[in-house]
């Protein structure tokens, strides 16, 4: 992206009462985009004009915070002319009822903001971690409906999905503090779910019949999105 204008990885964080402070996170501007971009994945479009317009709001308050901000090797002014244009774009979508466009320009939209975390400020965000997982996933996803499977190997098969499982467990070490009291029991509830879809499309691969792959690897892909719904309530978000 053009705001990105040096490559280096950083880790920038601010001691606040012996915590790290975050300093690249916006989970209520995570919270509405999910909202979004879960939206289209369903289908739904009886809501994507209000929840666009709160994203937009979100968006205004954020910004204001960026050009705070004071991040070595990082143009914030880049960045947010970058994310006004994605803005703009997003809006184009809707007003064309275009839903795959506005599906997928919504993840970019929070892909921009998690390149800046990985690349930049190192800020440590459970949600990254999750959306990883999923997009580790699509790749097994992609394959299992493909009668070709992906033209990968089997044994590179595996490997997406071993890579997946890994990402996944790397996901659920991060992401747990987030969660606290009856959020937590419904957390651990949603992570069991994905965990118990996996293992029956597991259970499916030793098969290693490709027809008996498909309904357990859409039970856990719906399992990963129903997860990344939890974000849209921003308290249990870190």
């Amino acid at each position: 992206m053009r705001y990105l204008l040096v490559c280096f990885t950083i880790a920038l964080v601010t001691p606040v009462s012996g915590q790290c402070q975050h300093r690249f996170s916006f989970p209520d501007l995570d919270a509405k985009m999910i909202s979004v971009w879960s939206a289209c994945l369903n289908g739904d479009t009886s809501g994507l004009e209000k929840n666009l317009a709160k994203a937009s709001t979100s968006w205004d308050l954020v910004r204001a915070g960026i050009k705070q901000l004071d991040i070595v090797h990082f143009s914030s002014s880049d960045f947010i002319a970058e994310v006004d244009a994605m803005m703009h774009d997003i809006n184009i979508a809707l007003e064309a009822n275009d839903i795959n466009c506005l599906e997928q320009m919504s993840y970019e939209f929070m892909a921009a903001f998690r390149e800046v975390r990985m690349d930049f400020t190192g800020d440590q965000y459970p949600l990254d971690e999750l959306f990883l997982a999923l997009e580790r996933y699509e790749e097994v996803h992609y394959a299992v409906d493909d009668p070709l499977l992906g033209l990968y190997e089997w044994n590179q098969f595996i490997r997406l999905f071993t890579d997946f499982k890994e990402q996944f467990d790397r996901y659920c070490r991060s992401g747990e503090a987030g969660f606290k009291n009856g959020d937590h029991v419904l957390y651990s509830l949603m992570v069991q779910r994905v965990r118990d879809c996996s293992a029956k499309f597991e259970s499916a691969l030793n098969t290693a019949m490709q027809n008996e792959f498909v309904a357990p690897c859409d039970d856990t892909h719906q399992a990963l999105i129903d997860l990344i719904k939890l974000y849209t309530t921003p308290r249990l978000t870190l």
